[in-house]
């Protein structure tokens, strides 16, 4: 069994059975992921994760720890890998309460923020390992991931807060930029907003790659300059450099 806990005195919040995914002899390449919505994840190497859990109440992890358990010994090699700073990883979960899960049977929140007068909308959603900012039309958030297009029914919405859009270029966000996701190998992502013939589109801004990935008929078109998504009534991101 492989079971997942918040401490160390608390019962497990996840468990699965996974049996023979260890032995004796070889090491087992295992890797751990948690995002800035409280979703955990662990896997084995180049593979799909076998268990998972959604904190409802999300926090900052600073500290991890591993063990065996089920009267079995072990002993554990640690990687680490590139991350979200703490400060962005703190303002990740700072402003979690913005994000609504959308719901088909009510449909969008009344304090949904609009991103452009012609029903364009602010999402996020899951995919491949990664939390992506993404454009809501009809109800459909498309976000831009691999050179593509994805179009996602599963999605959070941006709610009651004050935004502007301020222009920037080359990876860069101003100073109260709200940091909404991450890619799958740990970098924060901001949400950016380009006219594209007359039409706004929601794509992300990935500073690490210093570009906006915007998704514009059915592909991941890349912008140099493009507008910032910026929160108005948020304290914690006056002292946050970028």
């Amino acid at each position: 069994m492989s079971a997942i806990r918040r401490n160390s005195q608390e019962p497990d919040v996840a468990e699965t059975e996974t049996k023979d995914i260890l032995d004796a002899q070889n090491m087992c390449n295992l890797w751990i992921q948690w995002l800035c919505n409280g979703f955990l994840s662990v896997g084995r190497q180049n593979e799909e994760s076998f268990m998972s859990y959604k904190d409802s109440n999300p926090f900052v992890i600073n500290y991890i720890g591993v063990s065996t358990a089920y009267g079995a010994t072990g002993e554990f090699s640690m990687e680490e890998s590139e991350h979200t700073s703490l400060v962005i990883r703190q303002q990740l979960v700072d402003t979690c309460h913005f994000w609504v899960d959308y719901n088909e049977s009510f449909g969008l929140p009344q304090n949904v923020v609009m991103a452009s007068e012609d029903g364009l909308y602010i999402g996020r959603t899951h995919h491949r390992d990664s939390l992506t900012p993404g454009g809501i039309r009809n109800n459909i958030c498309t976000i831009a991931w691999g050179g593509i297009s994805y179009d996602k029914k599963e999605f959070q919405v941006l709610c009651g807060t004050n935004i502007n859009w301020v222009l920037s270029w080359d990876g860069s966000v101003p100073l109260n930029a709200l940091p909404v996701g991450e890619t799958e190998d740990g970098h924060a992502l901001f949400v950016g907003r380009v006219l594209h013939e007359g039409v706004y589109y929601i794509g992300k801004i990935q500073p690490n790659h210093q570009i906006c990935y915007v998704p514009v008929n059915g592909q991941e078109t890349h912008y140099v300059e493009y507008e910032t998504l910026v929160i108005c009534d948020n304290s914690t991101t006056e002292h946050v450099g970028r």
